[in-house]
């Protein structure tokens, strides 16, 4: 009851105040006419975020596509890798099953696992 009692007299006092005679505008930062647009939206996503140290590279290399799409998972980890299984639970274990040395995680099957480097 008291703060219905309290929101009540806040409203009272409130009520008559105005703030400016100027009616309230909407504006949109992302563009330089300050309108709204669903490619301002799209590329305000982006305005943050930043991309692994030569992904832009991937793509412009002659290699065939399935390559430059496997590079770039890779580099923005997204592999599913034992290790990465067995994080979400969805494996026993992460043990890598070509050398059964480590965790079998991208760094392991690219650069160290013995069976990978043979071949």
């Amino acid at each position: 009851m008291q703060v219905l009692l309290q929101f009540d007299r806040l409203y009272n006092l409130l009520e008559g105040v105005q703030l400016s005679a100027q009616l309230d505008t909407f504006a949109w930062r992302f563009t330089a006419d300050q309108c709204y647009s669903a490619a301002s939206a799209y590329g305000a996503m982006f305005i943050v975020s930043s991309s692994p140290l030569g992904a832009k590279h991937v793509w412009k290399t002659s290699a065939p596509l399935k390559v430059k799409f496997f590079f770039w998972l890779v580099m923005h980890g997204r592999c599913w890798t034992a290790d990465r299984r067995f994080r979400h639970g969805l494996q026993d274990s992460n043990a890598c099953i070509f050398c059964d040395q480590g965790a079998e995680t991208m760094n392991h099957i690219l650069l160290g696992c013995p069976f990978s480097r043979e071949v």
